[in-house]
């Protein structure tokens, strides 16, 4: 080899060996390509739950509005179409549990909390079906404090700390430590210790809430590094500061707190100071039409200050848990108290081995878009092909049907067309009669608890003189009643799932005739009833050459599969309104009938025979709405009636929309209750984005 072939090739050695950050770019496209693909593959969902209040006397209504947001832009989310709500006690047993259909991700609810329930905190828990695959840490929870003075029982309450997500590594968390310096007025530096025997080329990236912020590559001499970021880059909220080795493993991670701009509480202006069953006017004066409220929920009642609010509690979300639980508002905003807190702190969403390892988490509960997703189990094993069908009982025949995998388990994706369902699940074979289970879509018990506490919930001293006051509001008829369903538009009406048949019968059209054989006989003519070994059944007539066909119609009830036609044929023809019948053979996916016979009673539930063997009913309704609330106008009353006025809740909305305007007023009345009242506001701009509102009055 010649000397300047020689020269040329050290050369070249020369400039892989001193630039090793040279293929730094690609693995940081690498990283981010692989970060964004998990966020979309893996969306987090957030729920909030404004309260009226978070105190209630046994016997009374708990109003609530809700939001589903995204977590990622902190935006209403429209994906996800039903909540699931549960209020549980110490023992974690659900005493209500309410599904809820929601609207481009907002709803309401009112309920009754029982009388029976005895004095203690209660858990209120709301969640979507795609926040289950998540759980326990994926869902909102709020403590609500009951007092009963009839029923006192106070056991010592259990308080849960819940993890799911595996540290990222503990062993190399030993190895680096990464400090926070915010002396610098515009940058944010990161020094890194290290030991020798790590690379000396690194990645760091910031992300928060599924945000990349800021990435870069730096090399390190000796075992000290320094970073800067500028502070303009970073998000506010939680943001996660992971370090990789020049491969793209993470090695460590920290969370530090960014503050979100000033809140919008000047937009409220109302007066500090009310006497009793005094107007009260709260005005909302927007600096321009994009700053003005959309659509919100206000609450104005008395007692504790309750501090979760829909903006604060955003910032962790069920994303970031520390100690016993979520910080508190007064932690919250002070950033440096949050910093050294969130130093024991990880998310529970972004996993940055997770991502990398391609070890991602397991989705069992798909998101309900368009459909409910309702699972079971057959009862059995099989190698072969298990088939459950649905049918709804009514006036238009639905069917569908799924496959069950080998153990059993199936998942029926039902179109969410109704505020009511009623459906039979019917397996399509019964040679073999399966014990089928429907599972109920409540998480039921969120278990995996490594940590407990014990606690003695502590009642308010005022609640003893809200419990009077509620008896005296009973006693004059005055309670706020919770029928919150009532608000609920109607969804579009359900279609046959055949279509139109061959032949509708209207029977009121004909001379009442005692037997449904004569029906068979004298006016559906290509309906036939036979006998055949001693049993009869119903058979459908060819229309070219009057013979019958071999295979036997599928027969129904109120859109309900029947095996047996002597249910069809032993009805009483006062109870039935038509019979729908499908002369020709009908292809509905895998299943292919010939002919359907459908017989709808004036009822149409299912109710005029019995049970289908081997079939489990399910009858389920959506809550929602904002039920009715007693707010009095005292313009209205003459001043000589003294009926007592003892409202513990002044005032609440669940949906207030604004004209577009710049100014708007919400008005009510105050009480003969004299106490500090808390205004509280939660709701969303004309731009999307959340917002809220806290004031405190005073009624003397």
């Amino acid at each position: 080899m010649d000397k300047k072939r020689i020269t040329v090739y050290l050369s070249f050695l020369l400039i892989l060996i001193t630039n090793p950050v040279s293929g730094q770019p690609d693995i940081i496209s690498e990283l981010k390509k692989d970060f964004e693909k998990y966020v979309q593959a893996f969306p987090r969902e957030e729920i909030f739950v404004h309260t009226d209040r978070k105190e209630y006397i046994a016997g009374e209504n708990l109003f609530l509005s809700l939001y589903v947001l995204d977590r990622k832009d902190f935006r209403i989310s429209d994906r996800s179409k039903i909540v699931y709500l549960e209020l549980l006690n110490e023992q974690h047993v659900a005493v209500v549990q309410h599904q809820l259909l929601v609207d481009r991700g907002v709803g309401s609810d009112s309920f009754i909390l029982p009388d029976t329930l005895p004095t203690g905190q209660y858990t209120l828990r709301a969640y979507t079906n795609w926040m289950k695959n998540f759980m326990p840490s994926n869902c909102f929870t709020k403590k609500i404090v009951l007092f009963n003075s009839l029923n006192q029982e106070n056991p010592v309450l259990q308080y849960q700390v819940l993890q799911n997500t595996p540290d990222i590594n503990a062993a190399d968390r030993s190895r680096f430590k990464l400090v926070v310096d915010r002396s610098l007025k515009d940058t944010l530096r990161i020094t890194g210790e290290m030991d020798s025997g790590t690379s000396k080329t690194f990645i760091i990236i910031v992300q928060t809430h599924g945000n990349i912020d800021f990435t870069g590559t730096f090399q390190i001499a000796g075992k000290t590094a320094d970073i800067k970021i500028p502070l303009s880059v970073l998000s506010p909220g939680v943001n996660q500061i992971t370090l990789f080795d020049g491969t793209g493993m993470p090695l460590a991670e920290k969370l530090i707190y960014t503050p979100f701009p000033k809140t919008d509480s000047e937009w409220l202006q109302a007066k500090d100071h009310y006497t009793e069953r005094e107007k009260i006017s709260l005005t909302f004066n927007a600096n321009s039409i994009s700053d003005l409220p959309k659509t919100f929920s206000i609450s104005v009642a008395p007692g504790d200050y309750d501090n979760m609010n829909i903006r604060d509690y955003l910032i962790f979300g069920t994303e970031f848990e520390t100690g016993n639980g979520i910080l508190s508002t007064q932690e919250l905003f002070l950033s440096e108290k949050i910093d050294s807190l969130l130093n024991d702190t990880e998310s529970n969403w972004i996993n940055w081995k997770w991502i990398r390892s391609g070890k991602l988490p397991q989705i069992n509960f798909p998101m309900e878009t368009e459909y409910q997703y309702v699972t079971g189990s057959t009862g059995i094993r099989s190698d072969s092909l298990q088939t459950v069908m649905l049918c709804s009982p009514g006036k238009k025949a639905v069917f569908q049907y799924t496959i069950a995998d080998t153990n059993g388990r199936f998942i029926m994706p039902v179109v969410i067309d109704s505020r009511l369902y009623d459906f039979i699940m019917i397996p399509a074979s019964i040679n073999v009669p399966p014990d089928m289970e429907i599972e109920s879509s409540f998480m039921g018990f969120a278990g995996n608890s490594q940590r407990q506490t014990r606690s003695v919930i502590l009642v308010p001293s005022y609640m003893l003189d809200w419990s009077i006051y509620y008896q005296v509001r009973r006693l004059y008829g005055l309670n706020q009643t919770a029928n919150g369903s009532d608000t609920i538009a109607e969804l579009p009406e359900k279609v046959r799932f055949y279509g139109k048949p061959d032949q509708e019968l209207i029977l009121a059209d004909f001379i009442a005739l005692p037997l449904m054989e004569e029906i068979f006989y004298e006016i559906l003519p290509h309906v036939a009833i036979r006998k055949k070994e001693g049993a009869r059944e119903i058979v459908i007539v060819d229309r070219i050459d009057n013979r019958p066909y071999t295979a036997k119609p599928l027969l129904m009830i109120d859109g309900v599969i029947i095996n047996d036609p002597d249910l069809i044929i032993d009805l009483d023809p006062q109870l039935v309104e038509k019979i729908d019948v499908i002369r020709s053979k009908y292809m509905s996916g895998i299943f292919i009938f010939p002919g359907i016979i459908n017989v709808i009673t004036k009822k149409a539930d299912f109710s005029s025979v019995p049970p289908v063997k081997y079939s489990r009913r399910i009858t389920q309704r959506f809550q929602g709405g904002t039920g009715s609330f007693y707010s009095p106008d005292y313009s209205q009353i003459e001043n000589g009636e003294r009926i007592p006025d003892y409202r513990t809740t002044l005032y609440w909305n669940p949906a207030v929309n604004l004209e577009h305007n710049t100014e708007e007023k919400v008005v009510f009345f105050s009480s003969d209750l004299k106490s500090d009242y808390w205004i509280t506001v939660n709701g969303i701009k004309n731009d999307g984005s959340v917002f809220s509102i806290l004031k405190k009055i005073k009624v003397e």
